[in-house]
């Protein structure tokens, strides 16, 4: 059990680096794609968590198996630090904070990645899960609340609030985007 002063004092330490939620800004794919140092589908292996040199609590991620669409180029593996996770008995977690889960294969918008807290642009606007359909195999992109990506227009901002995440009520489902046609939207907006 903790102790009221030891909780106290975790409570203003927090407080004092100025964790709180995390907000970010909504980005559309034209932006993201334009911003981005590095844009790659890669599937997580393996999460580590520990300090980084200024003592804050890091989760670094480990993709494998990646497919480069910018500025990742030859890299078989690479690794996405965000801020949070496990380091002895220290837990941050931040809410509103995206993430990644180990076998999950992702399309991923990376800035700063090492340099800032959070290096998906957008936060969770830049990480576009990525599953095979159950019946053809084929891989599908999703947007990272679980709705079917299905279409990207210069100006189509991704869901930025949590009530956005959810899927209608009515209607039949939605197709999932192709993950080929993805990657090839994203090059277009690139060479544009």
């Amino acid at each position: 059990m903790i102790s009221l002063p030891r909780l106290l004092f975790a409570g203003l330490a927090l407080a004092a680096t100025g964790l709180h939620a995390a907000s970010f800004e909504p980005l559309d794919i034209g932006e993201l794609s334009s911003r981005a140092e590095q844009i790659f589908v890669g599937t997580v292996e393996a999460s580590t968590s520990g300090r980084a040199f200024t003592g804050q609590v890091v989760t670094d991620f480990t993709f494998v198996d990646v497919e480069p669409i910018k500025g990742a180029d030859g890299a078989s593996r690479l690794d996405v630090r965000m801020l949070g996770g496990t380091a002895g008995e220290t837990t941050v977690s931040i809410a509103g904070a995206p993430t990644f889960r180990i076998g999950e294969r992702y399309v991923v918008f990376i800035q700063g990645n090492g340099r800032v807290m959070f290096p998906t642009l957008g936060g969770p606007a830049g990480i576009y899960p990525v599953r095979p359909d159950p019946l053809t195999g084929q891989q599908k992109v999703f947007e990272y609340g679980g709705r079917p990506l299905t279409a990207l227009a210069f100006g189509d901002s991704p869901p930025s609030r949590p009530k956005d995440l959810a899927a209608p009520d009515y209607g039949p489902a939605a197709e999932p985007m192709a993950l080929e046609a993805f990657v090839a939207e994203i090059r277009k907006r690139i060479a544009q």
